[in-house]
C-alpha cells in the first residue's frame, strides 16, 4: 500500500503568504496583528522595506530584497515539512499593487519546490473558488464561511490567506 502524499497548500503574497500542511497553518508576514498572534498559527515574520519615494535601481533593489526575505522563510518551511506536492495559487490577473514582486515570489516558490523534487500544481484563483463554492466569483467571505463549516474553526481577523491555503491543500490531496 502506497503512503499518502504530503500536500502543501500555498497562497503566495508579498505581504502575507498563507500555508497549510494538512495539520498546521503557517503565515509568512510582515504585519502580524494581535488577533492573528492569538490564533494557533505558526507566524513567521520578515522585515519588508517600503521603497516609498525610491525610483529606478534603488526601488528595484528594495523589491529584490523583499522577495529574497520571503523566499528564505519559505524555503525553511519546505525543508521542515518536506511535502511531495505543492498546490500554489496562480497569480490573479486582477492582482493590484506590485505585480512584479508578486510574480517574483510566486515563481521563486515554484522553483524552490522543483529544486527539491516537489511536484508543483498551480491552481487558478477562479478555479479554486469554483471547485470550493460552485461559483468562480465567490468572495473571500464565502471561502471563509465554507472553511469554518469544514473545519469547525471560528477564527477572526485577516485569515483569507490561510483559508485559501487550506482549500488549495484540500483540492490537491490524494
Amino acid at each position: 500500500m502506497q503512503k499518502p502524499k504530503r500536500v502543501l497548500g500555498v497562497d503566495p503574497s508579498i505581504r502575507s503568504t498563507g500555508i497549510y500542511t494538512g495539520d498546521k497553518y503557517i503565515l509568512l508576514t510582515d504585519h502580524a496583528t494581535k488577533t492573528l498572534k492569538s490564533l494557533p498559527i505558526d507566524i513567521r515574520e520578515f522585515d519588508r522595506e517600503s521603497g516609498k519615494g525610491l525610483t529606478g535601481e534603488d526601488k528595484e533593489a528594495v523589491k529584490t530584497t523583499n522577495v529574497f526575505s520571503i523566499i528564505n522563510l519559505f524555503e525553511q518551511v519546505l525543508d521542515e515539512v518536506k511535502p511531495d506536492i505543492m498546490a500554489i495559487e496562480a497569480i490573479a490577473f486582477s492582482a493590484n499593487g506590485s505585480i512584479d514582486q508578486l510574480a517574483g515570489v510566486n515563481y521563486a516558490m515554484r522553483l524552490a519546490a522543483l529544486r527539491r523534487g516537489i511536484e508543483v500544481r498551480v491552481i487558478n484563483p477562479t478555479t479554486l473558488k469554483l471547485k470550493v463554492t460552485g461559483n468562480g466569483r465567490a468572495t473571500k467571505d464565502d471561502m471563509i464561511a465554507l472553511w469554518r463549516d469544514a473545519t469547525g474553526l471560528d477564527w477572526t481577523g485577516k485569515i483569507d490567506d490561510i483559508v485559501d491555503a487550506y482549500w488549495l491543500h484540500e483540492l490537491c490531496k490524494q
